[in-house]
């Protein structure tokens, strides 16, 4: 009940009971009319992730599934935050396909169900490759050879590949990963997602600096996890979070978009996160930090390199 109470705290009174009243219409099968009354809680609640859940289920049971994996996609980190949505997530994602994301699911599942639920993906993307080879091999080559993109379209095709099988996921990951002229922003999204799979293996990277890389992908963490990008953002919100919040901003999203092509490399390069902070600082205000030892030197060499990338990528 706790559960309950939590989900609806924000929700006024009469739209507690509405939502309410959708749940028990879901357990009564009448789904049509959740979708009903979870349309007009999230003309109020757009964000809200127990309305969204509860409509995407109801999706799901009249076969509106393509609707259902879009409210997953939107709400991912929320929903799986919590085991107990997982099944449900699982069976909408195999009626779309959506095989990485599936995986993933099982991944963070419980070991009682993680076994299970692998199989039931495998039988499923077996099924997928007797039945769709000809797009399933031209998917697989889109994403290995997604290098000859231009930036917009390759972050389409990295969403597209979340509908690859795991065989042919892997096949052209490998090969992307390993091409100097894949966008960095790419790779990371991958090796990423690849971690989050939790599959183990390596890789090899070719990465900013033009070298080949032997990546293990167990020692991979999240962006966040690093500690020297976390001490930056924590750097730049003491000192502008209360002063220049539009500031904090820019400076965020720079930091950001910098740890996209530095990933997973920060502690190689950001040898310093106070020098780093004050030459994203000074650079994104048009000036230019003075370098006063070898290291530093280095730190604002690899920040030409990132904007060197991002100029690059922009003009193709």
């Amino acid at each position: 009940m706790s559960g309950i109470k939590g989900a609806m705290m924000n929700f006024k009174r009469n739209d507690q009971i509405i939502l309410m009243s959708a749940r028990e219409d879901f357990d009564d099968h009448r789904f049509k009319q959740v979708i009903n009354k979870t349309e007009k809680l999230l003309e109020k609640y757009p964000d809200s992730i127990s309305a969204n859940f509860l409509r995407a289920k109801a999706l799901y049971w009249v076969g509106r599934y393509a609707e259902a994996q879009k409210i997953m996609i939107e709400f991912q980190e929320e929903l799986l935050s919590n085991q107990r949505n997982y099944q449900a997530m699982l069976a909408i994602s195999l009626k779309n396909n959506a095989f990485i994301f599936a995986r993933e699911i099982a991944a963070k599942a419980a070991l009682k169900d993680q076994n299970l639920w692998l199989k039931q993906i495998d039988k499923v993307e077996q099924a997928y490759r007797l039945k769709n080879p000809i797009t399933l091999n031209a998917k697989t080559r889109k994403l290995a050879h997604i290098g000859v993109l231009p930036a917009y379209n390759q972050v389409h095709t990295i969403n597209d590949s979340l509908y690859l099988p795991l065989k042919e996921y892997l096949i052209a990951s490998k090969a992307m990963l390993a091409d100097p002229f894949t966008w960095q922003v790419s790779k990371t999204q991958i090796l990423v997602q690849l971690m989050k799979l939790r599959i183990g293996g390596t890789v090899q990277l070719s990465w900013l600096d033009q070298q080949i890389y032997k990546i293990d992908l167990t020692q991979l963490r999240t962006i966040d996890r690093y500690p020297s990008l976390t001490t930056m953002l924590d750097i730049i919100d003491r000192k502008y979070a209360a002063t220049d919040p539009i500031k904090l901003q820019l400076l965020e999203r720079e930091i950001i978009t910098q740890s996209n092509y530095i990933y997973p490399f920060f502690d190689k390069i950001i040898l310093d996160p106070h020098y780093w902070v004050r030459a994203v600082v000074t650079e994104l205000f048009g000036e230019r930090l003075q370098a006063n030892s070898s290291s530093e030197r280095d730190m604002l060499a690899w920040i030409d390199q990132i904007h060197e990338q991002e100029s690059k990528m922009k003009m193709i």
